[in-house]
């Protein structure tokens, strides 16, 4: 296998990061990001000069201004003579691009797959269990039922779609392959089993949990039947001929030597989706942008493979619709921020938690609604004011953390659980390491009295005092009469020094992207098919639906899995094998 190069993680400054969001689309009146007129866009001399109101202000301008790092990138003429010649080209090798390559090279095609990166899994390596709530063998053997048609009605039942809307069929389509394609990745041996009704976990020869274990077993399966995997080649254009996507222009990142290869049966984006790309974030999901505090996505996430299918023709899906998880941390510094870091892991705890109004929030638990709570915890946090909470606790930080045991990515990681792919600097395995970064950093706050804990914060010491007072007499009862909370979470806040984070949500993926058909193959404009061209995993918009803000579920798959089986749909597709 040879030595696997590690990934970096950029240090891009979550204010520096969103700069290009909040300047971005300033027009002649001054629209901004998120296409809303500033209040002085309506004042004196805009305001309407007759009692009927006109406006001047195109349409096209209240949808957001096309930041330069959003704008289309245009197809690219076939050469004279290509440099390779492959059945199917892939570009991308997380888990969508790993999976259709793997099913494409087990079935005979010559496949050839491009990643920019110096390794392959991107952020599927460093995600957590495979998630898919039913129709599996190992669901079957444990009696428990599987419903499509009540799926699909429960993804959609508060945003109704009309019958044989594209939505429904897409959803439809990754529901019922979800469970096909994990049936047919442990036949073959992949290192899955299931944990829990909703999830499936990869695990290593020592017994510890990691995706990554299930992604490598794809790239070296996919190795093992022929696929051509070539690492450090970036895409940088899809070549188009006539009104059909043949293949695609690459650069290598380190010779910068430019090559052309051709995909004689059509070429699928099995990328990202623009987690790293602020001008897109602010066209195109624009609530993320907003309400998210960091992102636990990869760095190189930047839509690039999406802009050059708008280029080529393919219509957009899935505006503002995105997938967030508690853990947001604005005080990092940093826009990318790894969801099991210790200070994370901290701040995610069932600590006293109030707005800056000084009222309470509710925790949702890992081990009351599975991996469903870290969704609804962020929604929760999206809906305070500033979009964001502040969390206190005392000196038995340590102690009450693992005690409650938390789970899922809520987990702390200790010194015995087997280190992913990422360096230590990066996402240390002992939590500890995390949290006394964040401390150095002055991102906790720490103070010996409440009130000097609250200036630290901006908030009123007596609003703060008069919580942590409720907190303490709520505890020495034993009882949460307002949200209930768990006997044991209720730990008065009595020993110095003490502690204050805010947090917020985290975005976790985009789900808007190149607009598909239920056979994955790109749409263009005016909805019909472009020849050549499919799409997975984040590239792929709509399947979520529309303004699907935080809601990664709506498949029933969560954003690992869900990559995997698109990918898995877009191989099957360009074989032929969907009915």
């Amino acid at each position: 296998m040879g030595n696997k190069k590690e990934h970096a993680q950029s240090s891009i400054d979550r204010r520096g990061f969103l700069k290009g969001s909040l300047a971005f689309g300033a027009g002649a009146l001054g629209v901004g990001a998120l296409g809303v007129l500033p209040a002085t866009a309506l004042a004196e001399d805009a305001a309407p000069k007759s009692s009927t109101f006109q406006s001047d202000l195109p349409v096209d301008n209240l949808q957001g201004s096309m930041g330069e790092n959003a704008k289309p990138i245009p197809p690219i003429d076939p050469p004279a003579t290509w440099d390779v010649i492959a059945d199917v080209v892939i570009v991308g090798t997380g888990n969508a691009g790993l999976a259709a390559s793997l099913y494409l090279a087990e079935k005979g095609k010559s496949v050839l797959t491009v990643e920019k990166s110096p390794m392959w899994g991107g952020i599927s390596s460093t995600a957590g269990a495979w998630v898919i709530k039913g129709g599996t063998k190992s669901h079957i053997a444990a009696g428990m039922p599987f419903d499509v048609d009540a799926l699909v009605d429960l993804a959609y039942s508060n945003c109704p779609y009309p019958p044989g809307a594209l939505a429904l069929k897409t959803t439809r389509q990754v529901i019922t392959k979800g469970a096909e394609a994990m049936d047919w990745f442990v036949d073959m041996g992949a290192p899955i089993k299931m944990v829990h009704p909703s999830s499936h976990v990869a695990i290593g020869p020592d017994g510890a949990v990691r995706a990554c274990f299930g992604v490598n077993f794809a790239y070296e399966k996919a190795v093992e039947n022929g696929a051509d995997i070539r690492l450090e080649t970036e895409c940088i254009g899809l070549v188009k001929d006539g009104e059909r996507i043949v293949g695609i222009k690459v650069k290598n990142v380190n010779t910068e030597v430019e090559s052309f290869y051709k995909g004689e049966q059509g070429v699928i984006i099995a990328s990202g989706g623009f987690v790293g790309n602020p001008d897109m974030l602010a066209r195109w999901c624009p609530s993320a942008a907003q309400l998210s505090k960091t992102t636990t996505g990869f760095p190189g996430d930047d839509g690039a493979l999406i802009r050059m299918g708008i280029g080529a023709g393919a219509e957009m899906n899935g505006w503002d619709s995105f997938c967030s998880f508690d853990g947001g941390l604005p005080d990092t510094g940093n826009w990318f921020h790894r969801i099991r870091e210790g200070d994370v892991q901290l701040a995610r705890q069932p600590w006293l938690g109030i707005d800056i109004t000084g009222n309470r929030y509710p925790y949702v638990s890992y081990f009351d609604s599975g991996w469903a709570a870290l969704e609804i915890q962020a929604k929760i946090f999206n809906g305070l004011p500033q979009a964001c909470a502040y969390v206190f606790f005392d000196s038995d930080w340590e102690k009450n953390t693992i005690a409650w045991k938390e789970g899922g990515c809520r987990k702390p990681e200790s010194p015995e659980d087997t280190p992913r792919s990422m360096v230590e600097a990066i996402d240390p395995e002992d939590w500890k390491i995390g949290v006394q970064r964040a401390m150095d950093r002055n991102e906790i706050k720490q103070a010996d009295n409440f009130a000097s804990l609250a200036e630290q914060v901006g908030l009123s010491p007596d609003m703060v005092q008069k919580a942590v007072d409720n907190w303490n007499d709520m505890c020495a009862k034993g009882e949460d009469p307002e949200f209930n909370y768990h006997k044991e979470w209720l730990v008065p806040l009595a020993k110095p020094p003490y502690y204050c984070m805010r947090i917020g949500s985290q975005l976790l993926a985009t789900h808007c992207g190149l607009m598909i058909d239920e056979k994955f193959r790109a749409l263009d404009t005016k909805g019909q098919v472009m020849p050549g061209l499919y799409v997975a995993s984040m590239a792929a918009g709509g399947l979520n639906g529309v303004c699907s803000n935080g809601d990664g579920r709506v498949t029933s798959l969560g954003e690992l899995f869900l990559s995997f089986t698109t990918g898995y749909i877009a191989a099957q597709s360009i074989h032929g094998d969907l009915d």
